[in-house]
């Protein structure tokens, strides 16, 4: 067979290192909340309560509105209103990081979207999250056709659910066989590719590794 004709992307932890930003966001949390211990403790709580409430519904297998269910069950876990989680998840996980995704793209990425373009690849981005904001933080929004998340009409699932995978390729006008899914973690982003019939990828620190793709 030959190359592929798409490639799509994960993009938190895949098109930057999440590590060092989460690092940074910790830091930013503590001198955001400086000299309020309760109300630092009480963002922790909520944040933690995000992440964990989206791992409870990636894991189920029953049917969600996406992302309220995700709003609705981390109230639940911490104990506060929605309103309080949806100002929290608004200003510390979808606000605050796009001041530090400026040049944070990993080594190699911006060459090998350019030469996938050049061969004629399609590319696209498929999070869990809502991601256009994050690739114009990154400065990468014009290589992608499509950036498609787990909220979308369309899709209203969480990986490793191949819903938003297969929409993607929809969009694109790609068989699956004839894609490449590229995602840092194999229990999520490798199951996803699985489940859809696409080849997975794991992201590389540096992604010029990956030009014999193309």
């Amino acid at each position: 067979m030959s190359g592929p004709r798409a490639i799509v992307f994960d993009v938190d932890g895949t098109l930057y290192d999440a590590g060092p930003l989460r690092w940074r966001m910790a830091i930013r949390l503590v001198r955001g909340y400086a000299g309020h211990p309760w109300r630092l403790w009480r963002a922790a709580r909520v944040l933690s309560a995000w992440r964990r409430a989206l791992e409870e519904l990636r894991r189920s297998e029953a049917a969600w509105r996406i992302p309220g269910d995700q709003y609705r069950r981390a109230a639940e876990l911490c104990g506060v209103g929605e309103d309080q989680v949806r100002a929290l998840v608004g200003q510390w996980f979808e606000e605050a990081p796009l001041e530090l995704l400026g040049g944070a793209a990993r080594p190699g990425l911006r060459e090998l979207l350019t030469a996938a373009q050049a061969k004629g690849i399609s590319l696209a981005v498929l999070s869990d999250y809502p991601a256009q904001a994050k690739l114009e933080a990154l400065g990468l929004a014009e290589f992608f056709s499509a950036v498609t998340s787990a909220g979308d009409a369309d899709v209203q699932a969480y990986k490793p659910d191949p819903r938003g995978l297969l929409a993607t390729l929809a969009r694109l006008g790609v068989a699956p066989e004839r894609a490449i899914y590229v995602g840092d973690r194999a229990e999520v982003d490798g199951e996803c590719a699985r489940r859809a019939g696409v080849r997975f990828v794991e992201a590389p620190a540096d992604f010029g590794r990956l030009s014999g793709l193309l």
